[in-house]
């Protein structure tokens, strides 16, 4: 069940072009911290 937190749209996959280069830095910055500690 989905809630008004969730958001799945086009701008999801980390790899996005929709997302800022400075916003799409910052999210594969938590990305990289999450796989090094097993998230």
């Amino acid at each position: 069940m989905y809630t008004s937190f969730d958001l799945f749209d086009e701008a999801l996959p980390h790899d996005s072009k929709l997302i800022d280069k400075q916003y799409l830095a910052k999210r594969n910055y938590l990305r990289s911290k999450m796989q090094k500690h097993n998230f």
